[in-house]
């Protein structure tokens, strides 16, 4: 395998700059051999704070030294981790020019500058004499400004490190500074001392913490615990987890639930920089608990060693305050445990005193021992603990601890010893997580669906990488089309994780290879893929997994041997971004290969994967032409989003092809998948749909292209524009359509005409003309030829059949109405494809509509609405909640304002088809709800639709409401009313529409009879009435001949 730091790689690292302040006028006051020893001192301190706190002295640059944080080995603080040893150093040279004063020069004193961010690291120089570790990138160049600018003694940060660890350390602004050699303004800080913060969560609580989610079970196991402790019976819990996933969350929240004041919380928080130094975390409690500072002197120390020992712990042995004023390095003068007891005899002398000190605290009240991140104990504090748990604890303590899985736990010797293991989060848990860290922010729903992918149930991963999104304006102000071949959002690892990730990769040897190689196929990978493109022997790749899965960094298929996955999509693409550039292209290639020749299921089922690999090696011809692929099959499938996605990938790719005729044909027909698949999911007015069929129209007249994408693209300019409400446009299109389909002379094209002009037709109230088309363009079924549902979005027919079934209920035949709508939805069924599905529901909830039929319309909207929600058809959901809103409107009133907002957001989307057929059952809505003023308001926008648009399809049905309304508002208008309904009547016969002139005829026929004129009545309704052949038990016809009973009967009583 490779060696990552032979061939480098790209990292997170963190570069400190330190150089010595007037080292000249060093030189000019020392003797030489003096100046040297000074020298020496001053980069043996400067080693000794580097190395101290975790980092790689990598160069010394005359009286300069850079070191790096997070590399050759990761730090999952490393940025901290730097400013820790920048102030060590400051310290050590300010004591190291008292030295040089004593020699005769005027002191010594550093400047030092530090920046973090993504760099290219590993070996330098000509290939016979390389540089053993160098990086390259701004960091380096950037620490070095950053010195420069430096005071005497002072350490400047850039506003990336100031970031990171803000919280940790005090920090003072220095403003914005335009750095030598940068062309940029740089805002930077001044580090002044080290916070009271013992760690990132205390940082957290000075700012307010997220609120805790999908941990009740737990919590109430926690609490269950502490219930049990009791003078004589302690608890011991061990909680784990991985990094991130919320223990001391929910230490912290077990301590808001327990009564302030019934016990006493003592915390011990272990911390990786010191897990060598013996009892570190307990002399810090010391230190914190008895106010011991860093400005007392040994006497000030002693004394409060005492007070604690003698008053809190009760303890007057004169050896203990010997053993504890040696943890804190005093000057115990003649007085010194070392002259009686053997090292061992100390040891424990010491662990029995902090022990003492602990139980005297359970005579009071009882004690909840907290200790944080055992994986990072010190050997001594771990044997204090060991002896704290043998046997069992016999007093009121319940022990905390947490850590990370495979830590070494102490042992008790018995099963009393609880293990809590604290799992991630589930979906609905990470979607509320989310919403609480945005805030009054409101993420767009791939960016939510993103979030909760890539950060897989993370507490940390969670809100480290949606404060991340809040903090990136491209995504924020987007509309959530910036994603990857997967439909989620390319979403990058927050800088807070990035140390972190990284740290887990580090530890690996070969296997770091192996799992970058893995990243570069997906999340998901093969050992068979892997070997294929490292071009590796399996037996060591299988070595390298094995090594991967113990470190519980991937996870292999029980079901599927040899494949397995990262447990962490952020774990992944760590990997993956600290590959070069270089082998990142060269794999992608070899997997595209691999992919195309010896997989064809992938051809076949994924083509979109095959695209991303050719996209990301850059093979920019083969990519597009499985892009295009990619957005077939998608279309196929109704999946129009991920369409959009693929036909958008590849148009990106053709920005920078050539101008051949052959670029131009891929670039058509990705056109045409885009402005099928916006019509579909956004509405068949979207202007993305227009753009994209007008481009593709340019692209057929400027070019040799078939007549076939004409057709298309004609068919997309003309479903837009008649959706927008255009129809004399819409109406030009189809006759153009028609002409260039007769001379073609294709039955397809002249099918696809022939729906074109009845749909058209039909808007006019054409309906004769209408039923003439429709039957026709029904009539060329043909099991031969395929749907045209994969080239328009839906399948033509069906769309044909529920037209005709409007229009066959118009011209007086409900029966054959009903008829023709079922057998399209039985037609789309069969098809398999959930657009022309929801389209044919959509047609049988209107027939049920116009037939008045509340329950079946209700059925019918809902199975809409449902397809539509899941599908994401936007066009199609808002219609099936003003039919469901109709449908329940003479129970519930307030479905009104469900109608009114469904036609808002219809009509936002830019279409303004139909809207008087929709705003007509609001108003209709408004009639059962005596909301007249409202139902008036609805019929003036329809009729002002009508006299602009020419829509005038349901313009009859338009005047009869508002007769109907205006007898509710005032049951003395006759005179207004009836002129309505004679409006009413009249158009609905010049339409040949006798559903419509039927209902008109009901309304006046009850009005007539009403004003006690049944002659009347009876003669506006029963010619009509008895012209009807079927359908006889529809509302409507069950209604007029009621009407014509009681009028008859009124008549016969005179």
């Amino acid at each position: 395998m490779k060696s990552s730091e032979n061939e480098g790689e790209r990292r997170h690292v963190t570069v400190l700059f330190c150089d010595m302040v007037d080292s000249a006028l060093l030189s000019e006051s020392l003797d030489p051999e003096d100046l040297r020893d000074v020298m020496r001192s001053y980069q043996q301190n400067c080693v000794d704070a580097i190395k101290q706190h975790g980092g790689f002295v990598a160069d010394y640059l005359g009286d300069g030294v850079v070191a790096y944080y997070g590399y050759p080995h990761a730090l999952e603080d490393a940025t901290q981790c730097a400013i820790y040893a920048a102030l060590d150093i400051v310290a050590k040279i300010s004591q190291l020019g008292l030295r040089s004063k004593q020699l005769g020069s005027g002191g010594m004193a550093v400047r030092i500058g530090i920046d973090t961010g993504l760099v290219v690291a590993g070996t330098m120089g000509a290939a016979e004499n390389p540089k053993q570790i160098a990086v390259v990138g701004e960091p380096p160049n950037i620490a070095a400004r950053l010195q420069a600018v430096a005071g005497p003694d002072t350490i400047v940060v850039s506003e990336k490190v100031f970031r990171l660890a803000k919280g940790l350390f005090e920090f003072e602004g220095m403003g914005y500074r335009v750095l030598k050699g940068l062309s940029r303004q740089m805002l930077i800080y001044k580090v002044l001392r080290v916070s009271g913060a013992q760690d990132r969560f205390d940082v957290a609580l000075t700012v307010g913490l997220t609120p805790l989610v999908g941990r009740l079970k737990e919590m109430k196991y926690l609490l269950g615990l502490w219930s049990k402790v009791k003078p004589t019976q302690g608890q011991i819990v061990v909680l784990t987890g991985e990094p991130g996933v919320g223990k001391t969350r929910l230490v912290n929240a077990l301590q808001d639930h327990l009564v302030l004041g019934t016990y006493k919380a003592i915390n011990i928080n272990c911390a990786r920089r010191f897990q060598n130094s013996a009892f570190y975390p307990v002399i810090k409690l010391l230190q914190q608990k008895l106010n011991i500072l860093a400005t007392d002197n040994d006497e000030e120390k002693w004394q409060k060693l005492e007070v604690a020992l003698v008053v809190e712990g009760d303890n007057s042995d004169p050896d203990a305050i010997l053993v504890l004023a040696s943890l804190f390095s005093l000057d115990t003068g003649n007085q010194t445990v070392r002259h009686k007891l053997s090292p061992e005899e100390q040891r424990r002398k010491i662990q029995e005193t902090l022990l003492q000190l602990l139980y005297v605290q359970t005579q009071r009240q009882p004690i909840l021992l907290i200790v944080e991140d055992l994986h990072w104990i010190d050997p001594s504090t771990l044997a204090l603990l060991q002896l704290l748990v043998e046997g069992g604890i016999k007093s009121s303590i319940m022990l905390l601890m947490t850590a990370r899985p495979g830590t070494g736990i102490p042992s008790n010797g018995s099963t009393g010893m609880v293990h809590v293991d604290l799992g991630r989060l589930g979906a609905a848990d990470v979607e509320s997580m989310i919403k609480a860290v945005s805030g009054t922010a409101k993420l767009p729903g791939s960016i939510i669906r993103g979030l909760i992918e890539k950060t897989d149930g993370i507490p940390l991963f969670v809100e480290e990488s949606t404060k991340m999104v809040l903090e990136d304006n491209r995504l924020m102000e987007g509309s959530g089309d910036n994603t990857t071949s997967l439909g989620l959002p390319s979403l990058d690892i927050p800088e807070t994780l990035q140390d972190l990730l990284m740290t887990r990769l580090d530890r690996l040897n070969g296997g770091k290879d192996v799992a970058q190689a893995g990243a570069v196929v997906g999340r998901n990978f093969s050992q068979d893929m892997v070997c294929q493109i490292m071009q590796e022997d399996p037996k060591v790749v299988k070595e390298a997994l094995n090594q991967l899965e113990s470190a519980g960094l991937v996870h292999r298929s029980i079901d599927e041997p040899g494949e397995y996955s990262f447990m962490h999509a952020l774990i992944r693409d760590a990997a993956y971004q600290s590959l070069l550039k270089r082998y990142r292209r060269q794999y992608h290639l070899r997997i595209a290969q691999t992919m195309e020749g010896y997989r064809p299921d992938f051809c076949a089922n994924q083509p979109e994967l095959i695209a991303e690999h050719y996209s990301q090696a850059g093979l920019v011809p083969e990519a597009i032409e499985f892009w295009l692929q990619a957005g077939r099959h998608a279309t196929e499938r109704s999946a129009n989003v991920e369409a959009i996605l693929y036909s958008k990938r590849g148009l990106e790719l053709l920005e920078d092809g050539s101008d051949s005729d052959e670029i131009k044909s891929l670039e058509l027909e990705l056109q045409l998948i885009l402005g099928n698949a916006h019509a579909v999911t956004k509405g068949y007015a979207t202007l993305e749909a227009e753009k994209a069929f007008s481009r593709a129209k340019d692209l057929c007249e400027n070019t040799k292209q078939s007549d076939d994408k004409l057709f298309v693209a004609l068919f997309g300019l003309w479903r837009f524009f008649g959706t927008r409400g255009d129809i004399p446009v819409a109406m030009k299109l189809a006759q153009q359509f028609m002409s260039r389909a007769k001379v073609n002379g294709d039955p397809v094209r002249l099918h696809e005409a022939n729906y074109m002009l009845g749909n058209t037709l039909f808007m006019v109230g054409d309906l004769v003309r209408t039923r003439s088309y429709l039957e026709q363009a029904i009539a060329f079924q043909d099991s031969s030829q395929p749907s045209r549902a994969a080239i328009y979005g839906y399948d033509l027919v069906v769309a044909s059949m529920g037209y005709l079934a409007l229009a066959l209920w118009m011209l007086g035949l409900p029966d054959q109405s009903l008829r023709q709508v079922q057998a399209a939805v039985v037609l789309a069924r069969s098809l398999g494809h959930p657009h022309s599905l929801v389209i044919a529901l959509n047609f049988l909830s209107r027939i049920r509509q116009h037939r008045q039929e509340r329950a079946d319309t209700v059925k019918e909207a809902s199975e809409c609405l449902e397809i539509s929600i899941q599908r994401r058809f936007a066009y199609w959901k808002a219609i099936s909640i003003m039919l469901d809103g109709w449908a329940k409107s003479d129970q519930e009133p307030e479905n009104i304002n469900t109608i009114r907002k469904a036609i808002d957001a219809h009509q936002a989307a830019g279409a303004e088809l139909a809207h008087t057929y929709f705003l007509s059952m609001l108003a209709d809505a408004c009639l059962q709800n005596q909301a007249w003023e409202e139902g008036l308001g609805c019929l003036m926008r329809a009729m002002n639709m009508v006299h602009n648009r020419g829509e005038t399809i349901y313009e009859s049905e338009l005047y009869r409401l508002r007769g109907e309304l205006l007898l509710g508002q005032d049951p003395s208008a006759f005179d207004d009313a009836q002129e309505c309904f004679q409006k009413a009547l009249d158009i609905a016969q010049a339409q040949k529409a006798k559903g419509w002139e039927l209902r008109a005829a009901i309304s006046m026929s009850r009005l007539l009879l009403g004003r006690g004129d049944a002659k009347s009545a009876i003669k506006v309704l029963s010619d009509l009435y008895n012209g009807f052949s079927e359908g006889l038990g529809a509302v409507d016809l069950v209604q007029a001949k009621g009407l014509l009973e009681r009028s008859e009967s009124m008549l016969a009583g005179a």
